[in-house]
């Protein structure tokens, strides 16, 4: 009984730290109070920063400058949350990549769905990504700036932004590309995912170990089965 019962636990705290290491690192998470140095900026508690144009023509708004950020293959993502009130047309976020030899590169909020939609019109809190593909190419940005680019009037509220290193394990366009959530909640999800097949698979074993309860192990086993062939 006892070796079971260590199986068990061994099993259970290797999905734990299974958890911990499946969510992605947050190499920057910035203070919104460091944002406001344009005077279209004011810092509204708790709502992080508030951007307003008061004026029919367009206004660009630097909220990031990153130096030597010091991110690579795959790529990267930027993420926060944005409210907006009476915004007019389409505003976006925007993330510039900069490189060694000179050239620059955008991502941009000007998708069709999820969180990669335009600021448009009277919305609550939304989540809005910025991710950037590096293709393989070896290159590392020399630096990175964030701005908001609001077309026309209305006022844009953000908070919580960060910027992560997507892991080398996972691509971009299918880590972020059009999905609903964003890159923390994606490494819970696979987190949760390997820790209930890590906990089903200890559970048959220790049954199977145990001679008990046949019926409920050759179940068990089946639908290891199906979800294995499922996810082919």
């Amino acid at each position: 009984m006892k070796t079971r019962s260590s199986v068990i636990v061994v099993a259970i705290l290797f999905c734990a730290s299974l958890c911990q290491a499946e969510e992605p690192k947050s190499m920057w998470q910035f203070d919104m109070a460091d944002l406001v140095e344009d005077p279209h900026v004011q810092l509204v508690q708790p709502d992080g920063i508030m951007i307003e144009n008061t004026e029919p023509e367009q206004l660009v708004v630097r909220l990031v400058t990153i130096e030597d950020p010091q991110l690579h293959d795959p790529g990267y993502v930027a993420h926060c949350l944005v409210r907006t009130e009476q915004v007019e047309g389409n505003a976006y976020l925007e993330m510039n990549s900069f490189f060694a030899d000179g050239r620059s590169y955008f991502s941009k909020t000007l998708g069709q769905a999820g969180p990669y939609r335009p600021l448009t019109g009277t919305s609550d809190w939304q989540t809005r990504n910025l991710p950037f593909d590096l293709g393989g190419s070896g290159l590392e940005p020399v630096r990175l700036e964030i701005n908001l680019v609001m077309p026309g009037r209305g006022r844009v509220y953000l908070k919580e932004m960060t910027l992560e290193q997507i892991p080398g394990n996972q691509a971009v366009a299918g880590a972020y590309e059009g999905a609903w959530w964003d890159g923390r909640t994606a490494g819970w999800i696979g987190a949760i995912i390997g820790c209930v097949g890590g906990l089903y698979g200890a559970l048959v074993g220790t049954l199977g170990g145990m001679g008990r309860a046949r019926w409920l192990v050759i179940g068990l086993m089946k639908g290891m089965i199906v979800a294995g062939g499922a996810r082919r």
